[in-house]
Parts: structure tokens; C-alpha cells; sequence
């Protein structure tokens, strides 16, 4: 539509409106953050190609989860199966599995 001069103005004002707000906070995340910065030792294992894990790991690289990097350390497995089916993940899943329990 930009080419040939139809613009929907209202619909751009609109977009550009809701872009420039700040993001929504998030409650849950809140709530995780809070709940990991006061948590007992643990790891963090994610899954890089997982969905879940993948924004799990843009969430924990927010200040919001400032307290929780400093104390938990997260480690990363390159597949896309969040229950580490793989040999090569589960192989890495016990690793940090034995890690935590010493």
C-alpha cells in the first residue's frame, strides 16, 4: 500500500502508538525472578532450540533477573528437545544433574 500512496493513517498512529509504550510488565516473570533470587542452590539447563527455553533465556537476561544470574548459573544444550532425549543432551543433563548434588 505504500507504493501506490494508500495509507491507513489511524491504523499507522495506532501502531506506531503501541510501539513506542513501554512493555507490559510481566507477573509471572516477576514472580520467577523473585522466587529464583531467594532460591536454594540450583543450575539452569536449557534447551537452545526449545521454544519455551528460548524465552525463557531472553527473560533472563532482563534485569529482572539480575539476583538470579548472580547466584544460579545456566547452561545451555544445543537441541531442540526440552526433555533431553538426545544422548548428547542427556549425556549433558546428568553432568549437571551430579554437578548440583555435590
Amino acid at each position: 500500500d505504500l507504493v501506490v500512496g494508500r495509507v491507513a493513517f489511524g491504523r499507522l498512529a495506532r501502531g506506531l502508538i503501541r510501539a513506542a509504550r513501554p512493555p507490559r510488565t510481566n507477573a509471572l516473570a516477576d514472580r520467577l525472578a523473585a522466587a529464583l533470587a531467594d532460591a536454594p542452590p540450583a543450575r539452569i539447563l536449557c534447551a537452545t532450540g526449545d521454544a519455551t527455553a528460548i524465552a525463557f533465556i531472553a527473560l533472563w537476561r532482563t534485569p529482572r533477573f539480575a539476583a538470579a544470574r548472580a547466584a544460579i548459573p545456566l547452561a545451555t544444550v544445543a537441541t531442540a528437545s526440552h526433555s533431553f532425549a538426545e544422548d548428547t543432551a542427556e549425556d549433558r543433563l546428568i553432568v549437571e544433574l551430579l554437578a548440583l548434588l555435590r
